[in-house]
């Protein structure tokens, strides 16, 4: 994921900012001692302050379990100016210790989009196996005093130059001592491949008139387990997956795990049919299948074996996720319209089993009771249907949906969907 450099007010990035970032290198072997053990644990009481981000920031005294490690650094994103040497990113001395700083420098009454932001970030890479982050913990404030109880913080976690996730939290109009922040990260865990931790603000931040907005870190944590048995990460439930196309199939395993079969069920685990066995690695590229229609109650398996072929254990997607032949997009539910302006109705086709010879457009006003027919469209599938009337209800109907239904040649059903949730139909002679 990238995204586009730009000014600020006109005013062009100083690009003084170092991006150098750090790698915490931890084993699993010496995560046996505790149930919870902190990957890391940094303050920047040891950093000289007002040095700026050029300068090292060698390992906390409070460093745990660490190897190789250089600094933490602040990446400049295109919306931060640097301001006089006294107010350069870096640490800065505060009442209750040393802290990392973000002069973000947005002039008063103006504003970035939120990405632009620098983003304070370090990396954290697991060895021996994989990991399980089960907390992160820092404290965190900033100068301005708009939406002081907004989740305006993001701290996103990528890994090969791909975001796997996000938290949101609030940072709130507090410097010194910072704001205390517990995240529990869904399913993150650390590979052998490095996993950054980018923490920035969420929202735009308007400038106060000081010049100079802030955003500091201080005290960071992360703490996790070692992972004791295999665990499916993606698809773990509720994904809408094309049909006919590719998608990374993802788990974890314990560290005596070194084969693994994949399964798969469209029928919430009642059968299942072989995707892939012996495979070596913790990712699979899948290509999907292409079902005769939309499929809602699927779900993965990977069973992994040790060295000798003996099983160590299994895990199933956490609940059912589907495969999409067709989507329904509009009207998909929450909107209002009346019997004489009726909006478009728009699908999405994937990959289909067999051509689609054909397209059968249905109403309902009474949540799917009965259904009216709308259109057949013949010869083509367009994804769209511009043209269509009822005779306006006695009354307001408050449980409308619309369905679309591909056939081929033959008269099967090749996909069907409806709106997502009801739509009200306001009577107007």
């Amino acid at each position: 994921m990238s995204f586009p450099k730009r000014f600020c007010n006109g005013v062009s990035v100083v690009a003084l900012l170092a991006a150098t970032v750090f790698s915490i290198v931890v084993t699993s072997a010496a995560l046996a001692v505790l149930p919870v053990t902190p990957l890391v644990e940094y303050n920047f009481d040891n950093v000289l302050p007002n040095q700026g981000v050029d300068v090292p920031a060698p390992p906390s005294s409070e460093d745990i379990l660490l190897v190789n490690a250089s600094n933490f650094s602040i990446v400049q994103g295109s919306g931060v100016i640097l301001l006089d040497i006294a107010d350069r990113d870096g640490v800065v001395s505060g009442a209750s210790g040393n802290q990392m700083s973000f002069e973000q420098g947005i002039p008063a009454g103006s504003s970035v989009a939120p990405w632009e932001y620098s983003s304070f970030q370090f990396d954290i890479t697991a060895v021996g196996g994989p990991l399980q982050i089960t907390s992160i913990a820092f404290e965190t404030g900033h100068n301005d005093a708009d939406n002081p109880t907004t989740q305006d913080g993001i701290i996103e976690y990528w890994r090969e130059g791909r975001l796997i996730g996000s938290d949101t939290f609030n940072i709130a109009h507090v410097l010194d001592p910072g704001k205390q922040v517990g995240i529990v990260p869904a399913d993150l865990i650390l590979t052998n491949q490095p996993t950054t931790f980018k923490i920035r603000f969420n929202q735009q931040v308007y400038g106060p008139n000081s010049f100079t907005t802030q955003l500091r870190i201080d005290n960071v944590g992360v703490y996790g387990v070692p992972v004791t048995k295999p665990q499916i990460y993606t698809p773990n439930g509720g994904e809408l997956i094309r049909s006919g196309g590719t998608y990374d199939i993802t788990w974890g395993a314990p560290v005596d795990a070194v084969k693994f079969d994949l399964k798969f069920s469209s029928d919430n685990g009642k059968t299942w049919g072989k995707i892939a066995s012996g495979l070596t690695d913790t990712t699979y590229l899948w290509f999907v299948p292409t079902p005769g229609n939309n499929q809602t109650k699927c779900l993965v398996k990977v069973i992994g074996y040790d060295i000798n072929d003996k099983k160590v254990g299994e895990a199933t997607s956490d609940a059912p996720f589907t495969i999409e032949v067709v989507r329904l997009d509009s009207p998909n539910g929450g909107v209002t319209y009346t019997s004489n302006n009726l909006p478009s109705i728009e699908w999405t086709t994937n990959v289909t089993k067999n051509d689609v010879d054909k397209v059968i457009l249905y109403y309902t006003l009474n949540g799917g009771s009965t259904w009216v027919k709308i259109a057949t469209i013949l010869n083509a599938n367009p994804g769209f249907f511009s043209l269509w009337q009822i005779s306006p209800p006695a009354k307001t109907k408050s449980k409308c949906k619309v369905k679309v239904m591909l056939k081929d040649k033959n008269g099967n059903t090749m996909g069907s969907d409806i709106s997502d949730s009801d739509f009200t139909i306001i009577p107007v002679p």
